[in-house]
């Protein structure tokens, strides 16, 4: 008894598996943009080697970098540059950000 419940439980996983399987399969088509999508991986192997002969950093190679890197290095040396006058306004004693006190 327990075999025939053991190959039934084996059988009815075996028909969701392949239920599944029919529904991935007909998803496919309906997502074809992005399965067959262009293979990018080349394009940007060559990118990156180029750049690396040049002596461009990695992180300063694609089109996006800049829009990516100057807001960035905007708040990096901005929030730098702020601290270094406040602490230097807080050496001499001054609490706020512009006059005596």
């Amino acid at each position: 008894m327990s075999s025939e419940l053991h190959y039934s439980s084996a059988h009815a996983s075996h028909c969701n598996n392949s239920i599944s399987l029919q529904r991935f399969n007909s998803q496919q088509d309906t997502m074809a943009g992005f399965v067959n999508r262009e293979n990018r991986v080349p394009y940007y192997q060559r990118l990156f080697q180029e750049g690396q002969k040049n002596g461009v950093r990695q992180w300063n190679q694609t089109a996006r970098s800049k829009i990516l890197l100057y807001p960035y290095y905007t708040i990096l040396f901005g929030g730098l540059a702020g601290s270094m006058y406040m602490m230097s306004r807080m050496v001499l004693g001054h609490k706020t950000w512009f006059g005596k006190n």
